[in-house]
């Protein structure tokens, strides 16, 4: 046990030593003294674990989001908080909407800022990926073999998690909705509406923002705000809006 856990100390120094930029897998190995199978056995639990993470499937190695809360070394997606932190503090603050960026990892939804007008929380794991507006844009963006992994780690919707995707044709045609016109939108049975967009992660992925208004006061002007935040944070990161901009007909929106 003692010398599992050093090979794995000596895997985490390195990824802490690379920085944001990551190790891949055959330079964490050598740097860490370690064969590469065994390297890959134990950056696998790592990241499971949360002290290590992947950026794709086969991409390179970086401190994982458990890791980086705990030492506040380098922030998670640190240059995505940067250029969203002051969108969603304004738009909460001004609109009073509740707003979260998120990211998908390991097929749960982390939330990397939470805003709610004066109160902010950060990097928080979620497990209402198809509960939440973020969740289903982060699920929507998955090519066709990660949303085939997705499911068959979690199974598809529940009852009450997302109606319209509780068979794999229905959330294959939910998820093609979602990208052509640019947002999701959350309906449950509570008392918010949310409205759930991408924005580049400035790492070659996609984030979801969420924001959520309450039934009462949802107006069409919700997803258009939404929107000109979404592509305020993808200009901020030196990309262009995967989204599209105001110009919806939603079931929501023409009922208001």
């Amino acid at each position: 046990m003692i010398s599992v856990l050093a090979r794995a100390a000596a895997l985490v120094e390195q990824l802490a030593a690379a920085g944001a930029g990551g190790l891949a897998l055959r330079e964490a190995a050598a740097r860490a003294g370690l064969p590469p199978a065994t390297a890959t056995r134990l950056l696998h639990d790592l990241c499971i674990l949360g002290w290590a993470d992947q950026q794709g499937q086969r991409g390179r190695y970086r401190l994982g989001p458990r890791l980086e809360a705990l030492v506040n070394r380098q922030p998670y997606h640190g240059r995505l908080v940067a250029a969203a932190t002051p969108v969603l503090a304004r738009l909460a603050g001004r609109q009073r909407y509740r707003c979260v960026l998120a990211v998908l990892r390991e097929n749960r939804r982390i939330v990397l800022i939470e805003h709610h007008g004066s109160e902010t929380a950060k990097l928080q794991e979620r497990d209402d990926l198809y509960g939440s507006a973020s969740g289903r844009m982060l699920v929507a963006q998955l090519g066709w073999r990660d949303r085939q992994r997705l499911v068959a780690a979690i199974g598809l919707p529940q009852a009450g998690q997302w109606r319209e995707a509780s068979d794999w044709p229905g959330l294959h045609t939910a998820c093609a909705t979602a990208r052509r016109q640019g947002w999701i939108i959350n309906d449950p049975a509570g008392p918010f509406i949310g409205i759930g967009l991408p924005v580049p992660d400035a790492e070659g992925g996609i984030a979801a923002l969420g924001v959520a208004v309450e039934k009462a006061r949802w107006r069409p002007a919700v997803v258009a705000s939404a929107c000109r935040a979404a592509a305020t944070i993808s200009r901020r990161l030196g990309a262009r809006w995967i989204g599209r901009p105001h110009g919806h007909r939603t079931r929501h929106a023409q009922r208001s």
